[in-house]
Parts: C-alpha cells; structure tokens; sequence
C-alpha cells in the first residue's frame, strides 16, 4: 500500500486492490469477451492497453536517468522550477514587414517569449509563403524594437534560409548585438526543404559546403546560434506516424552530419548546431512519449557517433493536419492538448498556432488565444514545476520504450537503404507516408478516429469564413548585386548591408543545377470531410439550401431516438442537412410528410423490431414519395432482403465508411438534378 513521506498508510480505509480485482471487473463488464477487444494498436502496431502497472516497466533496466542527463529521456536540462520552464514561441507570417513587426512586438509584450519567422524572400513568387523579407532593410523593419538579447528568434525560410541567416548576422553586427545574447535558430533545412517543395535552387552539395563556411564564420564568434535544422513536422504533415517522424528525423540528421564530416568539419560541432522541430497533435499521451523517445534516440545516435552526449534541442508545434476550417473553435480544444503534450514531453519551446489558421486567417483573437493556451499551461497550471511528470508511469516508460525500439528500428531500416535523402528522390518515402496516411484515413472515414466539430458533433450552419487577400509588397531591385559567388560570409554579409537582395544571394550561392523531388504532400486528417462540406457549402450558395435528408423516424420517441440521433450526426458531418420529425405509424402519413418536406434523401430510423414489421411498408412509401436515396440506420440482418427490395438503398451503423455513403448520395443527387 502506498505510504507518504512519515511512513503512513494513504487509503487505508479502503480495501486493498489488485490487478485480479480489476480483471475481474473487466470481465463481467465485457461479458466474457476477451480483455483484448480493449487493446488497440499505433500506426506503427505498438500495442496500447487497458492498464498499465509497474510490471509494464523494467525499473531494473532503466536507463532513463536524471533530467539534464544523458540519455536526457527525463529532460534536455536541469531547469529552474521557479523560471520560465519552456520558450512561448510566438509564429509570425503577416506578408507585410511592419505588420509582422506589429504582430511580433503584441505577441511579446503579451507573454510570447521567442519568435518564430516564416520568410519568404522572394516577393515575386506566386504565392505568399510568410513575411516578405526581401533585404536587410525588410528584416530590420521585421525586427524593429525586438530586444533580440531577450527573445531568441528562429526561422523557416525554405529555399532562402541561408541568406535569412546572413541577414540576421548582418542585424546583429549593425546593432552591435553581443556574442552571448545573439540567440537564434536558423534551421537551415535543404533536405526538408527538397522533400516539401519538391526542389532546390541548386544541389544539397550547394548548401553542405554553404553550411561548411558558416559554421567556421560562427564558431568562436556567434556560439549561441544553431544552424541547421531537422523539420521533422512536415513528415507528420504528409501523413508520418510517430515511429516514421523520429526516424526520418535521426536520419536527416545523420545525413547533415556525414556531409559536414566529409566537408571537413567536426561532428561534435555540427552536433551543436542541429535544432529539431516535431509536430504534437491531440493525442497527449503519444505526444508525450514522443519528445521522450527523440531525446534518447538522439542521444543513442550520438553515442553511436563517439560524440560526448548533448541534449536533444526541440523546437515542438502544434500539428497542422489535425487543424480544421469548419468549427475552428474545436482547434482551441486540439492545441491545447497538443502544447500540454509539448509541456509534460519537455520541450524546449512550444509554437500553438491560431485557432483560424486552417481557414488561411491570422486573426488578433487567434494570436491572443495562442499566448494565452501556453500562459495558462504554465503559470496557472504550473506545468514546469516538476521535471518530467510523466516518468515513472508504467504507460509512458513502457510507451516510450516501444516507440524507440520501432523508431530506431525503422531508422536503421533508411540508413540500409541509402538514406533519407534517397528515399526522398526516390519517391519510396512518400509512399510510406501515403500509406500510413491512407491507414488514417480509413479511421477517419469509419470514425473509428474521431473529429470532433467534423465528424462528430458537427454544425451544419457552420461556413468558413472569408478571408481577405494576401496583398504582396512590390519587388525590389537590389541596390547592388552579386556579380560572382561571395568569397565568404564576411564578404555576403557586407554585400546585403549595402543593399543587395536575399533571393540574389541564394541564386548565387547555388552554382549548381536544381535538384528535384517528389513532394511530400500535407494531408489533413479532416481534408475528406471539408471536401463534403464545401460541396454543400456550393450547392447552397447555387440554390438556396442545403441538401436535405428527411428521418423517418418510426413510431415513439422511445423506440427511434437513438438511431435518429445518430443518423442526424452521420449525414451532417458530410453536409446534408437533417429534417427531424415526429415518429410515424401510417405509412401513408409518412409519405405525404416526405413530399412535403422537399428532401430528396430519406433515411429509417427505428428499433430491429419495427424494421421487421414495418421497415419495408415505409421504404416502399418513401419510394413512392419520390426519394431519391433511402437509408436504414443499422444493420438489415435477417431483414436485410425484404428491406432492400422495398427499396433501401444502403445501410449506416457505427463502422461504415461514412465518407464513401455521402459521396456516394452527393453523386446521386447530380444525377437526378
């Protein structure tokens, strides 16, 4: 029995409980059905149990040891429990520098902590990919008023993160900045970049030799700035499971650090300069287990590198593909779950996005409700108070246990087939993710995985909002230009003080031809169910409503309010509207309702004893009535013939892919119109 720090037993008036107890329970509860229809799987088959118990664990073969410590499962350091216990990283995308810059200064008076930019450099392109940071001057006017001593900054510039990063060392050194508050990520990414965009303006050898230089510039003169880094979140975009996210962020960093090895430079010293970036959805307790098993799998690779042991650093965001445009105020709900894994995991820095950043927003009330999720984690519910809550818990030491052995695992997996930037060019890896993402997908079609505000419990009067077009600040001719390659980063670095452009540096830095990829395309788990209802949002904006399905409902509310309710759920999580009524006894009042209703769709609801007695006399009526569709809600079984050939069409019950049903109808209806 659990006793407390003077020996006293805790709980002594209640009985003792043992696992056969519960089991027992269990049992009866089920029925005598097996415990293992309570054991669900991972997508990457790692079991997940009822109950966990310190049997589940292996204390003796703990290796976790101490937060700050190597393997640094427990944490990355020793922090102090009465400081700021993560970094509130504050994303800024507004195209325009001075809003940017406006956005960044709100956001850091009101908590944030650290910024995060997303640059595009080239202010031409088609598309707007983040603040538009054309030259020195624009990054400047981004930074305007920022104590840079006080807010670490950190990037995502893709193609152009190389001449970002001189950029910044070119504020630093007009301003003087010191050597020791000069603290940024530059997370100089060309292997992501190539997997998410596809290409490269020249080759990955182009920006190995790049990174070769700057890292010889930074050393002894900037050592708080990291470099490089390891974007293992747009893996989990297109689709990849926890085992898949880890392994393709060991070996992209394996990757950058055999180039830089072969360039010359020290590995311990690129090791230092490596950031990783993971993406945390809603599910907390593999989010948790996640930042857990990085931190000691990277400390595995390291001492597999004969490199002395350094903490992993995390860079974690809330997760993009579980984020919705319909009913975004559930997001609210998803990444506070998400940076509440963040918390408890140990990252070193969280970024929540909006609330409305699926429905292309960035709104004052989702950038305040960003802040404040991460305020609340950690200054009401004091969330970095103790190190590593979760260890000891016989589901996240197990948990973790497993995801490293499947990571590392599928890891050695990458390195024997060439690579991570192999599988990339390839293609392989993209088909890895596809169909892992196409898994989930069937998941989310039977809502076997469910969407809260989607899927489940949907609004039907809800519509995306409108949002107001990106306007992009005019190009700019660089003030002088880079007739050859800079010798240096002293010499790219003098170039842009006199006001040459970003996007000319990249260009003349990459001397070499584009390298290619197939993209590793995003996938949001709701981009199905959005699909359905922009398809309705269409046919409304076209005719006036919604497409409409009419419940039959039979005889009392006792008897159909169960499958009513669930089939109000089933059709307007795809956008068809439902028109409840009353329950029906007379077939022929029960027609005449349809008709009236002006519904083409019509679906039974009742209890199995009425579809064996009446379930066909009303599919026959609501034929005649003229429906279109005719649905049951639940399975025919021993009726199933007489009711199909009454003139029910198709059948929904918990499990069918809901996905295929409405497609399906909406299909229908065309036809009919």
């Amino acid at each position: 029995m659990a006793q407390d720090a003077e020996g006293l037993a805790l709980a002594a008036e209640f009985p003792a409980v043992t696992e056969a107890d519960w089991l027992a329970k269990v049992d009866a509860t089920l029925k005598g059905a097996p415990i293992e229809k309570l054991v669900s799987k991972t997508y990457d088959g790692i079991p997940l149990k009822p109950l966990y118990t310190q049997a589940d664990w292996d204390q003796q073969a703990d290796q976790n040891g101490v937060p700050g410590a190597a393997p640094f499962t427990r944490g990355g350091a020793w922090r102090d429990p009465l400081g700021p216990p993560w970094h509130i990283r504050a994303r800024i995308s507004k195209v325009d520098p001075k809003g940017a810059n406006k956005d960044a200064l709100t956001d850091l008076v009101n908590g944030a902590t650290a910024l995060e930019l997303l640059v595009d450099a080239d202010a031409g392109g088609n598309e707007a990919r983040g603040i538009a940071v054309q030259d020195v001057a624009d990054l400047e006017a981004v930074l305007n008023d920022v104590m840079l001593d006080l807010a670490p900054v950190s990037f995502k510039a893709g193609p152009h993160a190389v001449a970002v990063a001189t950029a910044l060392l070119a504020v630093w050194e007009g301003r003087d900045v010191p050597a020791d508050q000069a603290v940024a990520s530059f997370n100089i990414d060309p292997i992501g970049t190539l997997a998410s965009d596809g290409a490269l303006p020249g080759s990955l050898r182009n920006v190995f030799e790049q990174l070769a230089v700057m890292i010889g510039y930074l050393d002894g003169k900037w050592d708080n700035a990291r470099l490089i880094g390891v974007d293992a979140a747009l893996h989990h975009s297109a689709g990849a499971s926890e085992a898949q996210e880890l392994a393709a962020a060991l070996a992209t960093a394996v990757a950058y650090l055999r180039a830089l090895d072969d360039l010359g430079v020290d590995v311990a010293k690129a090791a230092k300069h490596l950031t990783f970036t993971f993406a945390l959805d809603a599910d907390v307790f593999l989010g948790i287990t996640k930042l857990r098993a990085a931190r000691r799998l990277w400390a595995r690779v390291l001492e597999a590198a004969d490199i002395a042991p350094l903490p992993m650093v995390i860079e974690a965001e809330t997760a993009s593909r579980m984020m919705t445009a319909y009913d975004p105020w559930v997001n609210m709900l998803r990444t506070t779950a998400a940076g509440f894994a963040g918390a408890i995991g140990g990252a070193d820095s969280i970024a929540i996005r909006g609330y409305d950043e699926a429905q292309g927003a960035d709104g004052e009330i989702g950038r305040r409700n960003a802040r404040n999720i991460q305020i609340v984690l950690a200054e009401e519910s004091h969330l970095g108070r103790v190190h590593d809550p979760a260890g000891g818990a016989g589901l996240f030491e197990s948990l973790t246990d497993d995801l490293c052995e499947s990571a590392w695992t599928l890891f050695q997996s990458i390195e024997a087939r060439g690579g991570i930037v192999e599988l990339i060019k390839s293609g392989d890896w993209a088909a890895e993710l596809t169909r892992t993402a196409e898994a989930r997908a069937v998941n989310v079609a039977r809502r076997k995985e469910q969407l809260t505000g989607l899927s489940e419990f949907p609004n039907i009067f809800d519509e995306v909002a409108a949002v107001d077009e990106v306007v992009r600040p005019a190009q700019k001719s660089g003030a002088v230009s880079f007739d050859t390659p800079p010798e240096g980063v002293a010499a790219a670095i003098e170039k842009l003080q006199q006001g040459a452009l970003l996007k000319d540096l990249t260009a003349a830095l990459n001397t070499d031809a584009a390298e290619t990829a197939p993209v590793l395309v995003p996938r949001p788990v709701g981009a199905a169910f959005e699909s359905l209802r922009k398809r309705s949002d269409a046919i409304k904006a076209d005719t006036g409503t919604r497409p409409q399905v009419f419940l039959a409902n039979l005889g009392p509310v006792s008897k159909h309010t169960a499958r009513a309710s669930f089939a109000k759920n089933f059709f307007e999580a795809g956008g068809v509207e439902a028109i409840s009524t009353d329950g029906f006894d007379d077939m022929a009042a029960l027609g005449n309702a349809f008709k009236s209703s002006g519904a083409s769709l019509a679906v039974i609801c009742g209890a199995d004893d009425q579809y064996a007695s009446m379930g066909a006399d009303a599919a026959t009526a609501l034929k005649v009535a003229g429906a279109v569709q005719i649905y049951l809600a639940g399975k025919g079984g021993d009726n199933e013939a007489a009711l199909t050939g009454a003139g029910v069409t198709d059948y929904i019950f918990m499990g069918a892919n809901l996905l295929d049903i409405l497609s399906a109808a909406y299909d229908r209806l065309m036809e009919a119109k």
